[in-house]
Formats: structure tokens, sequence, C-alpha cells
């Protein structure tokens, strides 16, 4: 791999081509699937749908050794079937929280160029098979889950002093407070009530796992 690349990315600018640019790799925009000839990389986001159909109009385009990355989460290399079939070099990678990405790749070379690129960008990688897909995807939405607790949990306050608006932001990077019983029961409506006796039943279940 040369120490600078020719990277296509497909769907335009985004955080990620952005960051590839910084490093000094030199990033260009197809306007047609030919355009992607020259590059020594294509990089594809988005939707499953929207990869494959990239991919489909891209193989008849593919140098031998070219590579492809893809950044959806749910799906392995399987979606960049077309140009592997055409002789590219197929991987995938997606950031699920700060620097750290997962990974995988239709072979090892395919896992050693993308663990150097995003190495490059100062990133932690995580290899995981197709298998682990789900795991992954599940974990990114209970993370996401979170929301609806924290802000139930903010309006309460907001209930008691409307100042808490205030320092809403405090909470995003503050230590949890010990999981305690409460010695009454919930208030805050039929939704927060539901949400904490389903929170706490999983919290118990937590606690037998454990043992």
């Amino acid at each position: 791999m040369s120490p600078t690349l020719t990277i296509a990315a497909w769907r335009g600018p985004s955080a990620l081509s952005d960051q590839l640019a910084r490093a000094g790799h030199r990033v260009t925009y197809p306007r047609v699937a030919a355009d992607i000839a020259a590059a020594d990389l294509v990089l594809l986001e988005g939707s499953a749908d929207f990869i494959e159909r990239a991919a489909a109009e891209c193989a008849p385009f593919v140098r031998p050794r070219q590579m492809f990355w893809h950044t959806n989460l749910d799906h392995g290399a399987q979606l960049l079937d077309e140009v592997e079939v055409a002789g590219a070099v197929v991987m995938c990678a997606h950031n699920i929280v700060d620097n750290v990405w997962v990974t995988s790749a239709a072979d090892e070379l395919g896992e050693t160029v993308i663990a150097l690129l995003l190495g490059e960008l100062g990133q932690v990688t995580m290899p995981i098979t197709d298998a682990d897909r789900p795991l992954v995807a599940t974990a990114q939405h209970l993370r996401a889950l979170q929301r609806v607790v924290r802000e139930d949990a903010l309006a309460l306050l907001r209930q008691a002093n409307p100042n808490f608006e205030a320092v809403a932001d405090v909470f995003d990077s503050a230590e949890l407070p010990p999981l305690r019983p409460l010695d009454r029961a919930p208030v805050g409506g039929d939704g927060v009530r539901r949400l904490v006796e389903v929170l706490e039943r999983r919290a118990a279940q937590q606690r037998e796992e454990n043992l």
C-alpha cells in the first residue's frame, strides 16, 4: 500500500473522507462509476441497498487489487461481492464510539489494510466476524436507548426545579449514582413507572447472572 492513496468517496464529502484527506490522502468524489478506475480505494458509506447498488455500478471498472471499504454495521463484506468477484480487495469498518471501529474483511490482506488505514488516523480497531454483527448492533441500540432514560430523568429534575435545564449537559459525563431500591413508588407517569420496573427486573437478572 502506497503511503498516499487516491480515495474515491462515492457518496461525497463526509467526516471520514475529511479525516482521510487530513491524513494526506488524495480524496476524489466520482460523478460516474467510471471515475473510480484511477482510485486506489473506493469508500462506500450508506445503507446496505445503497452500497450494493454502488458496488454493482463500480464492478465493470474495478482493477485487480483495487480496494473497497464500506461502513455499514449490519452487513459484512458480502455487500461488496460484485467488486470482489471482479478482483477487488474488500473490507468493512464501522465507527461505534469515539475512535473505536469494528472491522472485518474477506481475507487477510483486507484485514491488514483496514487496520493500517485506521491506525494511521489514530483509531482503534476491533475485528469481528459477521456472526458478531447482531451483538454489536444490539449493543449500539441499547446505547442509543440510554437517551430515553436520560430524558425521563432530566424531565423529572426539571419538574422539581426548572433551573436544572441550565446544567443538563453535566449529566452526560457525570458518574452514575449507585443503584439502590426506591423507598416509594416511582413517579412521573405510567411511562416512567413501566420503564423503572423493566430496568429493575433487568438489574436483578444481571445480579443473578453475575453470581
